[in-house]
């Protein structure tokens, strides 16, 4: 068993050696040219059928913060079970190497720091014309399940639009301009931060509710899949959970912080049986390694008891030593060896 183990390391890691050398070399494939820069080009779609769902929730963490700290913090996903939660702009090659069987969720980024178009159509174009390059790239590499942005309660407010209804509008427009290109697409409504104040966007639910309003007429996604009779124009719901508790001993007790923050969002936003995505949870306390491995262990194992959970990413396998300051990063606080060891892996 440990031979075996051995073996996948070290050809993982040749794999790794190959693709930076095919990206070095000029190899590797590349969509910079802007194939798709503008709306109305023909769709791509080069794989027929439907994509498989996962036969078993997936267990994951949100890929490192910077393409160069793949080369040590994709430890991360070596002999623990655990896959990336992918963003776009980094390029496929880690995509290949540690891709999931049959759900790999790819995080659309953009440049927060754009301004808005004269109209809320007109923003949305601009955003699709700069990320739908990347996205092209995993579409084309196996990707279907793709995040359109992130915390938009506070990534792009207020530059891009300052109120939760014009973000729900450039959203519905982004799903139709995404869908038009990549027909197979399955598009998920963005995690957005449970609390924001200090002069951003509304806090999670009320932000949701306008921004669904202005987009379809209601208030929760549940509502607007019934309007679209099970078939809206958005695939599933990604939303991010956050626990402060770190307590010696209270491992449980930080569990259940983060599965009632679940229940109650799947309750207050009609969404029980829809495809659900934990995009982002995490301990967000300074704490030990082996505290927050064990809850993150206890965690995962609760959620797959939920059924239309797909998967869930523990925020984040690695990011800068500045930003890290509630130490959430797997590879440079250590969590991943901690968590290693209470699944036996050695």
């Amino acid at each position: 068993m440990h031979t075996l183990l051995v073996v996948k390391s070290s050809w993982t890691e040749l794999l790794s050696l190959v693709a930076h050398a095919a990206v070095v070399a000029g190899f590797a494939p590349c969509f910079s040219s802007g194939c798709i820069a503008q709306s109305g080009a023909e769709p791509i779609d080069q794989f027929s059928g439907a994509v498989q769902r996962p036969a078993q929730m997936v267990r994951g963490v949100d890929q490192p913060a910077e393409p160069g700290e793949w080369w040590t913090a994709g430890s991360v996903f070596e002999g623990t079970g655990l896959y990336p939660k992918f963003h776009t702009r980094h390029g496929t090659d880690w995509f290949r190497l540690y891709r999931h069987p049959s759900f790999n969720p790819v995080r659309i980024l953009f440049n927060n720091e754009g301004s808005k178009g004269e109209t809320s159509q007109a923003t949305a174009l601009a955003i699709y014309n700069e990320t739908a390059s990347a996205a092209s790239e995993y579409y084309q590499a196996g990707a279907r399940d793709f995040i359109v942005l992130n915390e938009p309660n506070i990534e792009g407010w207020p530059n891009l639009w300052s109120s939760a209804e014009e973000f729900g509008i450039v959203f519905k427009e982004l799903c139709r301009l995404y869908s038009e290109t990549f027909p197979s697409i399955h598009l998920w409504f963005p995690g957005l931060s449970p609390s924001s104040s200090g002069g951003y966007g509304p806090p999670q639910d009320e932000f949701i509710a306008r921004a669904l309003s202005a987009a379809w007429g209601k208030e929760s996604f549940g509502e607007v899949y019934d309007a679209f009779d099970g078939a809206p124009p958005f695939y599933g719901v990604a939303m991010h959970a956050y626990t402060d508790r770190v307590w010696e001993g209270q491992e449980q007790n930080a569990v259940n912080d983060l599965i009632s923050k679940v229940y109650s969002f799947r309750s207050r936003h009609q969404w029980r049986y829809g495809p659900l995505l934990i995009g982002e949870f995490s301990v967000n306390r300074p704490g030990p390694s082996e505290y927050k491995a064990k809850v993150y262990k206890m965690f995962y194992e609760e959620l797959s008891s939920i059924g239309n959970v797909f998967g869930a990413y523990s925020f984040t396998a690695s990011w800068g030593p500045t930003d890290d300051a509630n130490q959430e990063g797997w590879f440079p606080n250590g969590i991943h060896s901690e968590y290693k060891r209470l699944i036996g892996f050695e």
